[in-house]
């Protein structure tokens, strides 16, 4: 799943180049060698800003290549694209929870802070992106063997940015042949995403694509990896690795240690490092600063004066009622 706001920055468009290599590679191979591939359901999620005629095509290119493999029943079985509009909490709650993998694959540099992956990660969702902002900050609780890294190091990025001539990558020229072949619709309203990967490729598209198309094909090996109560291979080393290895004994081992980024130790946090107040147990008093205990206690003892002066009147005006209700059934009998 790849739920995010659509940003340049946020690579949509390198995760649905990836989906279509995918594509691709798999319609070229014969009835029986597409079994050899891992299923796979692709769930892209998000709002463009109707401003940004690069986003909209974008949106506009990933529904396309849904409707072209979604149409395709020789893959229905092998690979499925789904684009959900108007993302929100609502859908949210049931994306997170439910998704094997997360995509958190902003450029790297640029993603200055993110709360979604560690909603996803909470929830036993492992993470494929940058070893970049809190990606990094997990990977540092679950262990980086626990999540998908990929991309170039950081002391290689401005060159990767500055480099004169672009060379596009094998795989991804084919990519874009494919595009440019009409094979999601008229080209033409895609040359804007295109062109900015083969003029400057800022965001690194071209440059992380080869890594991240090892880092998917990584996620297809752990998802064979999935081995339970093989019987026979109970006592074989090299099934043992395999479940150790599989999605599911990766998630299993993160989720525990995912309890840094809970909101109630985030909440504690800001309160003693950042915002410098104290915890007061329920109810909760507001009390100023220059607020002594001798004042609390002295507000305390009026408080309960006041509430004895409540309770006498109410006494008093109950012995009133009764005064008055006996004198005029006494009247009534005379």
């Amino acid at each position: 799943v790849q739920a995010k706001e659509f940003k340049h920055n946020h690579r949509q468009a390198l995760h649905i180049f990836s989906i279509i290599y995918r594509y691709l590679e798999i319609v070229k191979k014969d009835e029986n060698e597409k079994l050899n591939y891992q299923p796979r359901a692709f769930i892209i999620a998000g709002k463009a800003s109707p401003a940004s005629s690069f986003l909209k095509s974008l949106v506009l290119l990933i529904n396309n290549v849904s409707k072209i493999i979604n149409d395709d029943q020789s893959l229905k079985s092998i690979l499925r694209v789904a684009f959900i509009p108007n993302y929100n909490v609502s859908i949210a709650e049931t994306l997170v929870t439910g998704a094997d993998v997360n995509v958190q694959i902003s450029a790297p540099g640029t993603e200055a802070a993110a709360t979604s992956n560690m909603k996803f990660s909470i929830n036993g969702s492992l993470i494929i992106g940058t070893n970049d902002g809190t990606n990094a900050e997990i990977a540092e609780e679950i262990g980086e063997k626990n999540i998908y890294f990929y991309g170039l190091p950081y002391d290689v990025l401005e060159d990767a940015r500055s480099v004169d001539q672009i060379k596009i990558d094998p795989r991804l020229k084919m990519v874009f042949d494919a595009i440019r072949s009409d094979m999601f619709g008229q080209h033409d309203v895609y040359e804007e995403i295109l062109k900015s990967v083969e003029i400057e490729d800022y965001y690194l598209v071209n440059a992380e694509f080869e890594d991240y198309l090892r880092a998917q094909t990584k996620i297809d090996i752990d998802y064979q990896n999935e081995v339970f109560g093989d019987s026979e291979n109970d006592n074989n080393d090299n099934s043992n690795d395999k479940n150790q290895n599989s999605l599911s004994a990766k998630r299993v081992a993160a989720i525990p240690h995912m309890g840094k980024f809970s909101s109630d130790r985030e909440a504690v946090e800001y309160a003693e490092k950042i915002w410098n107040i104290k915890q007061y147990p329920l109810p909760i008093k507001y009390l100023p600063e220059d607020f002594s205990e001798e004042e609390e206690e002295e507000e305390e003892e009026e408080e309960h004066e006041d509430n004895d002066n409540d309770n006498n009147n109410n006494w008093n005006s109950f012995y009133s009622f009764l005064i008055v209700f006996l004198f005029f059934s006494i009247g009534i009998n005379l």
